[in-house]
């Protein structure tokens, strides 16, 4: 936890902000704790929050804009949950979606619109399942199109 303080301080972040964060994180744990989710497995998660921070921080991104994305996920956790998704698997896909980022970042793409694009993937996953789709195989489209999104951005900046 020190080292995650100095590495907010080194940030320039408000000492007393980040203990308003830590008081979130507490109903989160709480919240997982009631879905059985495992709490230290989840502080190791916090950590790589940590170092996603700080690369968003070295893009220019607002951390507590980012902190709001935290909250939507945490939601989305939950409806994953109910249609008995993996956890973890699903912050695989994150690690990806963080990766995305800074290749559409790198090609001038809007981060947020992105993550308005994600919301409506998230409506689509749902749909899919109620129309019994495979989860993964939605998301190796997803890689498709991602290489597609790569592939006509680097036309556009040619």
């Amino acid at each position: 936890m020190m080292s995650i303080l100095l590495e907010f301080n080194c940030l320039n972040y408000d000492f007393w902000d980040f203990f308003d964060l830590f008081d979130d994180l507490v109903v989160v744990i709480i919240c997982l704790h009631c879905l059985n989710y495992d709490v230290w497995d989840f502080f190791d998660l916090v950590d790589d929050l940590v170092v996603v921070i700080i690369g968003l921080h070295c893009l220019n991104y607002d951390v507590w804009d980012f902190f709001d994305l935290v909250d939507d996920l945490v939601v989305v956790i939950i409806g994953l949950h109910c249609l008995n998704y993996d956890f973890w698997d699903f912050f695989d896909l994150v690690d990806d979606l963080v990766v995305v980022i800074i290749g559409l970042h790198c090609l001038n793409y809007d981060v947020w619109d992105f993550f308005d694009l994600v919301d409506d993937l998230v409506v689509v996953i749902i749909g899919l399942h109620c129309l019994n789709y495979d989860f993964w195989d939605f998301f190796d489209l997803v890689d498709d199109l991602v290489v597609v999104i790569i592939f006509l951005g680097k036309l556009r900046i040619q």
